[in-house]
């Protein structure tokens, strides 16, 4: 999926913006001409979330409702990438019973030279997170996607029938935490989770608690049983993180509770 021509030029100008600002750049400005720029790469970022389409990606096992999410397929420079954004993302469009989702992708080896700004794309192929699982009526849904330039994007989507409390939710793909609510609403602070990523798919397909979605299947059929196309897949299971044209590879996440991933 091609980016609109106006999308194309809010992210260019962005870059642009980036570059004036960074490091010596900005220094060598007036302080009203930087803070002109810092405006409007702000509306800048605002205008590119508005100009997001849902796109339906996955399908409750429940109760039948698509999950139709913001996601930018024409390149990892599209700020919806960004392991940390300034602006809000815009919100799912899901049913009650969608908890998080979570994600990988495959790079059929290349290194995408678009990237700017930190990605974290998670391994090369599907993975399941066993704590997540384990909540009572938990469930998840296994699709893909591919992008413009034909990398997959695997989407691991988890519902439940009771929500799972905040504190044992987990932080969505791409990103390196969430934001944990207060009673009104507001952020009161942020959780991170270093689950450990489980591949071996085969204990949930068997028991049905995973079902999955054929690969670029728009009409989101849920298909269940150890016949799944997201089995056997070759890929690194390291965590991928994508920063001005290069990739790096740090080791998973592993149960550990608060710290860094080690960069190999």
């Amino acid at each position: 999926m091609a980016r609109s021509t106006q999308q194309q030029a809010i992210i260019d100008r962005h870059k642009q913006i980036a570059e004036a600002l960074d490091g010596c750049g900005a220094l060598k400005m007036e302080q009203n001409a930087a803070t002109d720029l810092e405006t409007e790469e702000e509306y800048l970022l605002m205008e590119y979330m508005e100009l997001l389409d849902h796109i339906p990606v996955s399908r409750c096992p429940i109760c039948g409702a698509d999950l139709k999410v913001t996601i930018d397929l024409a390149g990892f420079d599209g700020p919806w990438w960004w392991t940390t954004c300034p602006v809000d993302l815009p919100t799912h469009k899901s049913c009650q019973h969608f908890q998080v989702f979570l994600g990988a992708v495959h790079l059929r080896g290349t290194e995408p030279e678009e990237s700017s700004e930190s990605v974290m794309v998670g391994p090369a192929i599907p993975f399941v997170v066993t704590r997540l699982l384990e909540h009572p009526t938990a469930k998840a849904v296994l699709s893909a996607l591919k992008t413009h330039e034909g990398h997959t994007v695997f989407i691991i989507a988890y519902y439940a029938e009771k929500p799972f409390p905040q504190a044992e939710s987990h932080q969505e793909f791409r990103h390196e935490s969430y934001a944990l609510l207060d009673d009104q609403g507001e952020i009161e602070f942020s959780e991170h989770k270093h689950d450990r990523w489980e591949f071996d798919l085969d204990p949930w397909l068997e028991t049905g608690q995973l079902t999955w979605i054929a690969p670029e299947d728009t009409s989101l059929i849920l298909r269940s049983g150890l016949e799944s196309p997201y089995k056997g897949l070759d890929g690194t299971k390291m965590n991928q993180v994508l920063e001005y044209g290069e990739v790096d590879l740090y080791e998973a996440p592993h149960d550990q509770k608060d710290t860094k991933f080690e960069r190999h």
